[in-house]
């Protein structure tokens, strides 16, 4: 087994760390020649799909959410795991019964993007292989199909490759998108 420090340089770490979980810097107004001051530039938004827990608990469904445009892919991935983890704000769903957050992330090379969650994991799940599934494919649906460069997910556990998520379903390889969970 390799930690996460032993496959991903330091700087990577701290960069994933740095960005966070996509949280906006303040934007001031300027001020003109003429000493006026004017509001900044509107920023263009795109809308992303984020996937929760569907009403019937077999499936996943989308719910939009609007993010900056143009952003850095591990600035958008922050953000998609930011607003997975926070929960859905419809009827939806949210992926884990306690609250809980990544510990980091990160994209190599290949396009794989690395997602390490605390050991807590497992008792954030409320149990069930069907219900770890769904969770497991929330998060690599919302990432692999709204950021481009990004083809596959792996999950760690507390910076650990494991050979499962909370004791059923098998992430010792990077997972890519299930679209037949989509309903």
């Amino acid at each position: 087994m390799h930690t996460l420090e032993k496959i991903t340089p330091f700087w990577v770490l701290m960069v994933a760390r740095a960005v966070g979980f996509g949280s906006p810097l303040p934007v001031k107004a300027q001020t003109t020649s003429t000493g006026i001051e004017t509001e900044p530039a509107a920023t263009s938004t795109q809308i992303v799909q984020i996937y929760f827990i569907a009403e019937d608990g077999r499936h996943l469904r989308a719910e939009p959410v609007e993010v900056a445009a143009g952003q850095p892919p591990l600035a958008l991935v922050g953000e998609v795991l930011q607003t997975l983890f926070q929960g859905p704000k419809t009827a939806l769903g949210p992926i884990f019964s306690k609250p809980l957050a990544p510990r980091s992330f990160f994209i190599d090379g290949q396009g794989i993007a690395y997602v390490d969650l605390p050991g807590t994991v497992g008792a954030a799940q409320p149990g069930g292989i069907a219900a770890e599934h769904l969770a497991l494919y929330a998060i690599v649906n919302s990432l692999v199909l709204n950021v481009p460069e990004v083809t596959a997910v792996k999950v760690l556990i507390d910076g650990q490759e494991t050979e499962s998520f909370a004791g059923h379903i098998d992430i010792s390889y990077p997972l890519t998108a299930n679209l037949l969970l989509i309903r």
